[in-house]
């Protein structure tokens, strides 16, 4: 299953990063797979970090705007 919402991670230097991601989830949600593109700011600050916030919508339309 696949589902929309918003990954916010920080780099080193505790800057902000929001990125909109689509994750693979199981179908109980018992595990949640990031796809992060490598190379981007997500990708780098979840690798370097090793900690991040998914956050789910379910009005797709916040995302939208």
């Amino acid at each position: 299953m696949i589902i929309e919402g918003i990954v916010t991670s920080v780099d080193s230097a505790g800057r902000l990063n929001v990125a909109p991601m689509g994750p693979v989830v199981t179908g109980d949600f018992a595990s949640l797979l990031l796809r992060p593109f490598q190379p981007s700011t997500t990708f780098t600050n979840l690798s370097t970090t090793r900690c991040g916030v998914f956050h789910v919508v379910d009005t797709v339309d916040i995302m939208a705007q």
